[in-house]
C-alpha cells in the first residue's frame, strides 16, 4: 500500500518516441540497462528534463504521450549534464502498464519469440527471396514469420504503410504468419536486441540499406535575435521549396503560432521554452507526413533546441540554422520598437537586452543577414536540404 501511495505523488515524465520505443524493449528483455546502452544518454538508462518536481524525488513515472505512466525508475543521484543540466535514471526500471502509443501496435515485437523461425529484413522480399522462402517451408514444421528490422525514425516513415503491406502480402503467399516489426531506438545496435529475441532465424536477408526516401520530410529551425532576418529567410525559403514541386512546406512562424497554438503564454523562460516544443512538435508531425515545416522562433536556448532536434530527427532529416546577425543591427532594424521598450525596461526578459541568447553549439548552418543576402542564404539551405541537386529543379 505504502508503494502505491508513493508511486502516485512521483513526478512524471514524457518520453519522446524513440525514449518510449527503447522503454519497451527493456520492460520486454530485449535490451538490458546493465549494457551500459543508452536510452537518451550514453552511458545511462534514460535522461529527464531538470524540472523542480524532481529534486528529492525517490524516482520517477515514464509516460507516453497520452501521460499514461508506463514504467517507474529511479534517479541517479546527482546527475546532471553540462548542456542541458538533465536529471539522469539509473537502473531498477519496472513496468506499470502496457503501451498502447505507436502505429501498427499489433505488429511490433518487444519481448522474445522462443520457437517461431524467422526471417529478417530491412526491406520488401523480393520475388526471388519469397521463392527462396517457399522452399524453407518443405523443412519447418512450424508457421515461419517475417521480421522487419527498422529504426525508430524509419517506423514513422509515411512510406511505412505501404512497406507493411508489402510485407503482409509476401506472407500471405509464402504461407507464413502476420509480419512482426522489431524497431530499435536511436543508438542501441540492432544486435544487441536480436541477440535476445530467441529466435530460430532461417534467413537474414537484410542489405542494410535505408527506408528513408530522399525526399522523407525535413524540420528547418532559423533561430536567432528578434530582428536578425529569420522570418524573412524563412518566407523565400517557403516560396523556393514550393517551386520545386517536390514538398508541401510550411512556415511555423513564431508571431503567428504565439497568437494561436501558444496563445496565452508569456515571455519567461518557461513559458518560451514550451513555445519552441509546441512548434518542435507540430513540425515533426509535418515531417513524419512528409512535408518541410520551417520554423522561425527566437529559439535562444540550447536545450530547448536539443529537444526540438530530439522531435524533428525522430520524424525525419533536421536542420539548425544560426541566423547570426549581430545584436547592434537588429536593434536598427527595430521595425516593432520591442528593442526600444526592453532598453527603456518596458518588456522584461527580452532576448538580447535582459534574457540570454544561447549561441547554438553545432549549427549546421551560420548565416549573418549583413553579409549573404536573403537569396544566397535560402541557396545554401536548400544545397543542404537536397545535396547535389540544382535548386528549382
Amino acid at each position: 500500500m505504502r508503494d502505491l501511495d508513493e508511486t502516485l505523488h512521483l513526478p512524471v515524465v514524457t518520453l519522446p518516441d524513440g525514449d518510449l520505443d527503447a522503454l519497451e524493449l527493456l520492460l520486454g528483455g530485449l535490451i538490458n540497462d546493465e549494457l551500459s546502452y543508452p536510452i537518451g544518454m550514453v552511458g545511462t538508462l534514460i535522461s529527464a528534463p531538470a524540472h523542480p518536481e524532481l529534486t528529492g524525488a525517490p524516482g520517477v513515472l515514464l509516460a507516453d504521450r497520452d501521460r499514461t505512466p508506463l514504467a517507474r525508475a529511479q534517479l541517479a543521484p546527482e546527475s546532471a549534464s553540462s548542456i542541458s543540466s538533465s536529471r539522469l535514471l539509473a537502473g531498477g526500471v519496472s513496468a506499470l502498464a502496457r503501451a498502447e502509443h505507436g502505429p501498427f501496435r499489433g505488429n511490433r515485437i518487444t519481448s522474445p519469440v522462443p520457437g517461431t523461425p524467422v526471417v529478417l529484413l530491412d526491406g520488401a522480399p523480393t520475388p526471388v527471396l519469397l521463392e527462396r522462402i517457399r522452399s524453407f517451408r518443405n523443412t519447418v514444421a512450424s508457421s515461419i514469420q517475417f521480421v522487419l528490422i527498422t529504426t525508430s525514425a524509419e517506423f514513422r516513415n509515411p512510406d511505412f504503410a505501404g512497406l507493411l503491406a508489402e510485407l503482409e502480402a509476401g506472407s500471405r503467399l509464402v504461407g507464413a504468419v502476420n509480419p512482426g516489426i522489431l524497431v530499435v531506438p536511436p543508438d542501441i545496435p540492432a544486435a544487441i536486441p536480436l541477440a535476445r529475441l530467441r529466435a530460430k532465424v532461417l534467413l537474414d536477408a537484410r542489405n542494410g540499406e535505408s527506408l528513408h526516401r530522399a525526399d522523407a520530410g525535413k524540420v528547418v529551425l532559423l533561430s536567432g535575435l528578434s530582428g536578425s532576418g529569420k522570418s524573412t529567410v524563412g518566407r523565400e525559403l517557403l516560396d523556393r521549396i514550393r517551386t520545386m514541386d517536390r514538398h508541401r512546406a510550411v512556415l511555423l512562424d513564431g508571431d503567428d503560432i504565439r497568437q494561436f497554438l501558444s496563445k496565452g503564454l508569456g515571455f519567461s523562460r518557461e513559458d518560451r521554452e514550451t513555445n519552441v516544443e509546441r512548434i518542435g512538435w507540430v513540425a515533426a508531425r509535418v515531417s513524419e507526413a512528409g512535408g518541410v515545416a520551417i520554423c522561425t522562433p527566437i529559439a535562444p536556448f540550447e536545450e530547448t533546441r536539443a529537444r526540438l532536434k530530439t522531435l524533428a530527427e525522430e520524424a525525419g532529416g533536421f536542420l539548425l540554422v544560426h541566423v547570426s546577425t549581430p545584436l547592434e543591427i537588429c536593434e536598427q532594424r527595430d521595425r516593432k520598437g520591442l528593442y526600444a521598450k526592453a532598453r527603456a525596461g518596458l518588456i522584461g526578459d527580452f532576448t538580447g537586452i535582459s534574457s540570454p541568447y544561447e549561441t547554438p553549439l553545432e549549427p549546421d548552418l551560420t548565416i549573418d543577414t549583413t553579409l549573404v543576402p536573403v537569396a544566397t542564404a535560402v541557396d545554401l539551405i536548400i544545397d543542404r536540404l537536397y545535396p547535389g541537386e540544382q535548386a528549382g529543379s
